[in-house]
């Protein structure tokens, strides 16, 4: 059981393996008072051991506290489209070119988040607008 006085504490539901082993360790302690970077190379090291929900579950937290961090909603629409949240992804991928409106690879993003989703116009308008602003 976390201090409720220590940080934050996502945990996974508990597993238990074929021998009765609990396994590894599955909580993740993100103090909110870190700066936007440690909170995701804290998301970072989490979807590194497989756990990409709770890797996202984490970055949408740093996003909720700082909505201008753009490298995190730019993970969020990736790791959203490998956990086939499509909806999601798309929303992340607008949102980062609502941030970045001349980065080229931003609206790349958006394009191949709604190819994923199946929004092949809006995949179109958003790959000529990363064309036209690579010149």
């Amino acid at each position: 059981m976390p201090d409720p006085d220590g940080p934050p504490t996502l945990a996974k539901p508990e597993m238990v393996l074929p021998d009765g082993d609990p396994g590894p360790s599955l909580e993740v302690h993100v103090n909110v008072a870190d700066s936007r970077e440690e909170r995701y190379a804290a998301a970072e090291r989490v979807k590194d051991e497989g756990r990409l929900a709770d890797a996202v579950a984490l970055l949408q937290d740093a996003v909720a506290e700082d909505p201008t961090f753009d490298l995190a909603f730019s993970a969020l629409a990736a790791w959203c489209t490998r956990l086939d949240r499509h909806a999601e992804a798309v929303g992340y991928a607008r949102k980062v070119c609502e941030l970045k409106p001349l980065d080229p690879f931003s609206f790349t993003a958006l394009s191949v988040a709604c190819v994923r989703a199946g929004m092949i116009l809006e995949a179109e308008d958003a790959m000529a607008r990363s064309r036209a602003l690579q010149g």
